[in-house]
């Protein structure tokens, strides 16, 4: 009889809840992983960086021709699927995790040495002091396997994971004690996500593993946690139906920078006290939005610095942003979408090659990727996931269960990339309306 491997990841975390706390009684940690090293930001890091914006570009392009639904809002977590795709190569070997290491863009060294820098660099905990104590930014990751205790997994493989990929290895039982088994990962999600994701798993009790990646960012405009201002009169914001809607927008005090501007868009960003950000791309009159929804404007967005300093005309510029307060969410079928970056092997029966982590014959049935974001008042919260279930051959068990000021005025629909301290995308997407 079949059973099943999920690797569930990237469901965006809220509260700093001890991880041990959840996994019990019918729950056992195998290993915990390696604490938290010092962030070493050289080249290598910035190579790994710049691989996942170049994975982010193809992505994000991909997923909008997929979705493409003018009516609603969306975002996408690139880092998520990023993060799950880096984790299920670990995992592989042979031609399965070369084809993922080039869909992600880089190369098995370079991921094994600069992964668990990465992934310290994106848990990040930033408290005002005085008399109250306020967190002004929390964005924390983090990586678990949930292991059925009737297959047997590789223990150097385990070792390998924590200390590479940051991993805790826990054991359940999927067969005797499903329901427990599912409820536990249930609310591990819904505590991790400050209840912005509340799932109920049913994963079969034929289910053989679980990778479970949790990431969660909040992050807060002002170090006071005070709302941002509104505008004093009413926008008419042009959706992409070509409705219009009268909107009192957000606007952000000047921050140095200058607007970047093209032949088809122009583009500027909010801040917040942490230094995370959303960039907002805004095409210009008489250019569509699906001709700015490009992976090459994704790349120049990710990387472009907006420098303010003008050396030639020894000029300081400044830009002020408004912009409308949206949410968006989406739950999309993504195994197509990973195919289309050429990742072949791990769909197929035979040919997916996880023998690092187990001898089970198993491939990639399903990949599913969900988000909710919301950009408001006192700043912006997002939570996702990514689930790559995997089947394979076992043994039968139980039956199935389940200084020149200038304003940027976001005033039609858009495209956004929302990015952390590191620059790292963490979310992307589309407001078509508001």
């Amino acid at each position: 009889m079949n059973k099943k491997i999920y690797l569930f990841a990237s469901l965006f975390l809220c509260t700093s809840c001890s991880i041990t706390n959840l996994f019990t009684p019918n729950a056992k940690i195998l290993k915990e992983p390696s604490k938290f090293r010092t962030v070493i930001k050289g080249a290598a890091f910035d190579e790994l960086a710049q691989n996942v914006r170049d994975f982010s570009a193809d992505f994000c392009f991909e997923t909008n021709k997929k979705i493409d639904d003018r009516n609603a809002n969306y975002a996408v977590s690139p880092l998520s699927m990023y993060s799950t795709l880096a984790v299920a190569s670990a995992c592989a070997s042979g031609n399965t995790q070369q084809e993922l290491l080039s869909a992600l863009k880089t190369n098995k060294e370079l991921l094994n040495e600069q992964f668990a820098n990465l992934y310290s660099a994106s848990n990040d905990l930033l408290i005002y002091g005085g008399n109250t104590k306020q967190i002004i930014k929390k964005e924390e990751l983090t990586n678990s396997l949930w292991l059925d205790k009737n297959v047997t997994f590789k223990k150097e493989q385990l070792d390998f994971l924590a200390e590479k990929f940051y991993s805790y290895s826990v054991q359940v039982d999927y067969a005797n004690h499903n329901k427990q088994a599912n409820k536990q990962m249930s609310k591990f999600v819904e505590e991790k996500t400050n209840g912005l994701l509340n799932p109920e798993f049913n994963f079969a009790a034929q289910t053989v593993l679980t990778i479970l990646n949790t990431l969660y960012l909040k992050t807060l405009w002002y170090d006071t946690s005070d709302d941002i201002s509104l505008d004093s009169e009413n926008t008419q914001f042009k959706n992409r139906d070509n409705s219009i809607n009268n909107k009192r927008l957000f606007t952000t005090y000047y921050q140095t920078g200058r607007i970047l501007k093209t032949e088809k868009y122009s583009s500027f960003f909010a801040q917040t006290s942490a230094g995370d950000r959303i960039k907002f791309i805004v095409p210009n009159d008489g250019v569509n939005l699906e001709d700015v929804i490009t992976p090459e404007t994704f790349l120049e967005i990710a990387n472009h610095k907006y420098s303010g300093f003008d050396e030639e005309n020894n000029t300081m510029y400044y830009g002020r942003t408004h912009f409308p307060g949206f949410e968006a969410k989406c739950e999309l079928e993504a195994k197509g979408i990973i195919r289309s970056l050429g990742v072949n092997d791990f769909f197929v029966d035979g040919l997916c090659d996880f023998s690092p982590l187990t001898d089970l014959s198993v491939y990639c049935d399903s990949i599913i990727h969900a988000t909710k974001l919301k950009v408001e008042e006192k700043g912006i919260e997002g939570a996702a996931y990514t689930a790559i279930a995997m089947e394979g051959e076992s043994a039968s068990i139980e039956p199935e269960y389940k200084k020149v000021y200038e304003d940027f005025i976001v005033d039609r629909a858009f495209y956004y990339i929302v990015s952390d301290h590191n620059n790292l995308p963490v979310f992307s997407g589309v407001v078509n309306k508001i």
